[in-house]
């Protein structure tokens, strides 16, 4: 008779418990009704968990080294100490080079570091370098540059008068991308590889066509009130782990025609003024959208894909109106009540993608 009374004890337990984790809103948004005023699942004061990570600490920027006039860097170039390309001066590197910098080496631009190797890509890298540090009123203009091996691939401070990179790599670094508040980089037709560490992102970063490989870091964190994050036309991959576009702070974080795989939160937001999310399919990730905190925006998902293990979208906290229109999920989601759907899609939106 005890027995009996224990496997019925034990058959409530798993009853009340698979209740407990039923999905609050099972109906995929291509099944809402999109005639007169939404009525979304309000959100509850926490759903899921807020995965994000402690910010990474502080750490200073390599100490600038001697002074260099303008130069050409040709294939075989050593480098053994850090150098700083002073203000005013230009430094080239020929297309095909190989440049080799030092254990512990950085190089710090005040003036300009120029390469024009659409053709035939150079190559700077070295074991445990620093990388490459773009300084208030420097400026880097490089096309077809490949970076291995750096600690930090591209750093730019607060005041640097521009830095773009076009069809480069950064492979097998620490951090990818690291900028100050008040620097501004932009980034076209080129990938990160072989990440070991997030890229934290402030001030002002463009990136298109890019293809980053996050592996299983976080991936482009913005952290800065006035920073901006605009991502386009780019393929962002992962094998799980960390988030992948996330803000901590912001000013705006703009993604479109692109696509999210292989992460924690596709995207993770705490706090950001603005948020914009159009053509982007959000997949094959545990969580589509943390959205847990955001400003009066506008906020919008538009003509997108978000199809996740667990969670498509999960609103929780303070967030503005959001308007979710034209886009698909598989249902799994928890939607604040100020976040209207209209004209919910039947099927995956095709041309969520890159252009």
């Amino acid at each position: 008779m005890r027995h009996s009374s224990l496997a019925s004890l034990a058959a409530l337990v798993i009853a009340v418990a698979a209740v407990g984790c039923s999905s609050p809103d099972p109906t995929p948004l291509s099944n809402h009704k999109t005639t007169g005023t939404p009525t979304p699942t309000p959100a509850p004061s926490s759903t899921g968990v807020d995965d994000l990570p402690a910010p990474a600490p502080a750490v200073p920027a390599p100490t600038p080294g001697a002074d260099i006039g303008t130069e050409t860097w040709a294939d075989g170039k050593q480098i053994s100490a850090s150098v700083t390309i002073k203000a005013g001066a230009t430094v080239d590197i020929t297309p095909g080079a190989a440049v080799v910098a030092g254990v512990g080496v950085s190089i710090t631009v005040k003036g300009t570091l120029s390469v024009k190797a659409s053709a035939s890509h150079a190559k700077l890298g070295g074991a445990n370098w620093k990388g490459i540090v773009v300084a208030s009123g420097g400026t880097l203009n490089v096309d077809g540059l490949d970076i291995t091996n750096a600690e930090i691939g591209m750093w730019t401070q607060t005041g640097n008068l521009d830095a773009v990179m076009v069809n480069s790599s950064i492979t097998n670094a620490a951090t990818p991308f690291k900028m100050e508040p008040g620097s501004k980089l932009s980034v076209t037709r080129s990938t990160v590889a072989k990440s070991t560490g997030q890229s934290n992102i402030a001030g002002t970063f463009t990136a298109s066509y890019l293809a980053y490989d996050k592996g299983s870091s976080e991936g482009l964190e913005l952290n800065d009130p006035l920073g901006t994050m605009t991502i386009s036309d780019s393929t962002l991959t992962g094998v799980g782990g960390g988030d992948y576009v996330v803000s901590r702070a912001g000013k705006l974080v703009k993604v479109e025609y692109t696509t999210i795989t292989g992460s924690h939160c596709g995207l993770h937001f705490n706090a950001v003024d603005k948020f914009i999310i159009d053509h982007v399919s959000d997949d094959q990730n545990s969580y589509g959208a943390m959205l847990y905190g955001s400003g009066a925006g506008p906020n919008q998902i538009l003509s997108s894909n978000v199809r996740s293990t667990d969670k498509d979208l999960d609103f929780s906290g303070t967030n503005g109106a959001t308007s979710i229109d034209k886009s698909y999920t598989g249902g799994k989601n928890t939607l604040a009540a100020n976040a209207t759907l209209t004209n919910a899609a039947t099927a995956p939106i095709a041309n969520a993608k890159p252009r």
